[in-house]
């Protein structure tokens, strides 16, 4: 995981666009427990965490005994139709896509619902902020903006509260859609 960064912050950031607290300070302290959580940008997942399997440490191991030989001499053909299949807008339906399997989708906050499925499959992450600022983005410039921004991360951290509570998890109080 990588933070966002900006190139339209002002020098005074009057709106705290620059997330630095969050960015420098709290999310480096989550490493020590796991490793900080897939916050929507500037991240690389393994594969097999996306399409929902379980970490193990001989994952690597079973991963190159699937290779088959044969399975790696198909024709251009054959890949381009598996490719437009996989391009065309109805791959998803039916499937487990953004269900079980790769992003979560039906929550504002789609990314902490991700990270956070990755990590009870037992998944770990790492944090690294490099001097060398990437993955540049835009941030908000007015106040308006700023605000629409966080009432939709608090409503997100809301709804994931609600849902997913160890106080409540379970019992079925509160469940927000």
């Amino acid at each position: 995981q990588f933070p966002q960064n900006f190139e339209n912050i002002t020098k005074n950031d009057v709106y705290g666009a620059s997330l630095r607290v969050i960015s420098e300070v709290e999310i480096h302290g989550l490493d020590g427990v796991g490793g900080s959580p897939y916050i929507g940008t500037g991240c690389f997942h393994r594969r097999e965490a996306l399409l929902g399997r379980k970490y193990n440490k001989d994952y690597k191991f079973d991963w190159m005994m699937k290779n088959d030989p044969l399975e790696t001499e198909r024709n251009v053909t054959d890949l381009q139709e598996r490719a437009k299949k996989v391009a065309s807008c109805t791959y998803e339906l039916n499937s487990q896509w953004g269900k079980e399997v790769g992003l979560k989708y039906g929550c504002a906050i789609e990314d902490i619902i991700t990270g956070l499925a990755i990590k009870c499959r037992g998944w770990k992450s790492i944090y690294l902020n490099p001097k060398r600022k990437s993955f540049l983005g835009l941030a908000a410039t007015t106040l308006a903006d700023t605000l629409v921004q966080h009432k939709r991360w608090s409503e997100g951290d809301l709804q994931v509260m609600l849902n997913y509570s160890p106080l409540w998890y379970g019992r079925k109080i509160g469940r927000a859609s």
